[in-house]
């Protein structure tokens, strides 16, 4: 069996348990687009058409995987969300790090992200696809994001919600305090007016004394005067000349935990990288969002294999998520050689090797 029908099967048989009652059509599709991308490292489909093993012609092959993006009869979120639940199902009672995160997209497009952090990764939980150039959304934008995720969210567990300074919101803080298993680590900008309990005059927090290599904790502060709190607040200024000071908003007793756990929201910088340098996401040409909602399921569960692999092959040659996308593109190009290699012995027909193995329609007189 080629390197790209075991994955195929393997992919095939995991969402199909996820999802035992959907189309098989659809799921073949869905199963060989995620196969496709990691094989080819792109998003475009004529890219991920040549490693679908099928009699059709190239040109039938994409019109196929087209028409499954276009189609507004396939579950996206449903497919999506059975596969999250299944992956948290043991996750009852624990405590869980979400990241929430904006991202912009061939310049044209914004993806607001939930991710849970789990031992350096960030792991996409749900997400949102506009049609817009600004990654400043509404808190309603927000809200109905943290809505979705919610029920995704194992009974019991507690959650920690990570932000950077575009989700500081009051709103926000105040939808987390809303259910007593939800808390939050929001990184205010410097310029946030508070009021600390020595002080009868709300300033700039960056007016409040920090210098390089120091850090502090606030207690009983408003911000914006009096008009939310008391919070807790954990200040911290790096000691490196391109550091910036962190001003953490938290609604728990402000310490080092705290800038601890505002800190595992960088790994979601990480992701970003690999998902657009990578894996290609940047080269994606689909136009609509909805369109684009549907392939991000494809690259986010193609970025599951990529991280399963990762946990079970860690090692002093295996180091980075580079590494794993370079040694699975290396063994698909052994078995692309020696299928290639073994046809051409048995058939002793170059011609049809060639048809064969570079989905050619016809070749060069």
């Amino acid at each position: 069996m080629s390197d790209s029908l075991r994955l195929y099967s393997t992919l095939l048989r995991a969402v199909g348990k996820a999802h035992p009652h959907e189309d098989p059509r659809r799921l073949k599709v869905f199963a060989w687009l995620v196969t496709g991308l990691l094989l080819e490292k792109s998003v475009s489909l004529p890219w991920l058409a040549t490693v679908l093993v099928s009699a059709a012609k190239a040109a039938s092959r994409v019109r196929r995987r087209r028409r499954f993006l276009a189609n507004p009869r396939v579950p996206v979120r449903a497919d999506s969300d059975g596969l999250i639940r299944a992956a948290l199902a043991g996750w009852a009672g624990r405590t869980i790090s979400l990241a929430i995160d904006t991202t912009s997209w061939a310049g044209r497009l914004v993806v607001c992200r939930v991710a849970v952090i789990y031992r350096g990764r960030a792991v996409p939980l749900v997400w949102q696809v506009d049609e817009r150039t600004s990654v400043m959304l509404a808190f309603a934008d927000d809200q109905a994001l943290l809505e979705h995720a919610r029920p995704l969210v194992p009974p019991g567990a507690t959650i920690i919600l990570l932000g950077d300074r575009g989700f500081r919101t009051t709103k926000l803080m105040d939808w987390c305090d809303q259910d007593p298993n939800w808390h939050f680590r929001l990184r205010l900008k410097g310029d946030q007016l508070v009021r600390l309990p020595d002080y009868q005059h709300a300033q700039a927090v960056s007016t409040v004394r920090l210098k390089r290599g120091m850090v502090r904790f606030l207690h009983g502060v408003w911000l914006g005067g009096e008009s939310y709190g008391p919070i807790e607040m954990a200040m911290a200024w790096a000691d490196t000349p391109e550091a910036e000071p962190w001003y953490i908003a938290s609604d728990e007793t402000a310490a080092r935990q705290t800038l601890t756990e505002y800190g595992l929201r960088m790994d979601v910088e990480t992701v970003h990288f690999y998902l657009k340098t990578r894996v290609g996401l940047e080269d994606c040409r689909v136009q609509s969002s909805e369109a684009v909602d549907k392939y991000m399921v494809v690259v986010h569960l193609a970025w599951a294999y990529v991280e399963q692999r990762f946990a079970q092959q860690r090692s002093a040659q295996v180091r980075t998520y580079g590494d794993i996308l370079r040694r699975h593109r290396d063994e698909q190009a052994i078995a692309w050689l020696m299928g290639a290699s073994q046809m051409a012995i048995e058939t002793g027909d170059p011609q049809a090797v060639l048809r064969r193995f570079l989905r050619l329609e016809a070749l060069p007189a």
